[in-house]
């Protein structure tokens, strides 16, 4: 899981899931952790900068 670092991935390549909470706050984190948990849907939308333009990332 990722705080407040929307191109993290390109930093660990080989993860197979990335979540990012989008801010260091108790709030996000504790939203992400029902998320995972499966006590809240994912919801949002999909953003192809997450890719970080790296074919490395897309692996």
């Amino acid at each position: 899981m990722s705080l407040a670092q929307p191109n993290h991935l390109i930093d660990v390549l080989m993860v197979k899931t990335m979540i990012h909470a989008h801010a260091p706050s108790r709030d996000a984190i504790s939203a992400a952790v029902a998320k995972i948990q499966g006590l809240s849907e994912f919801t949002g939308t999909f953003n192809e900068n997450v890719w970080c333009d790296t074919f490395g990332t897309r692996l």
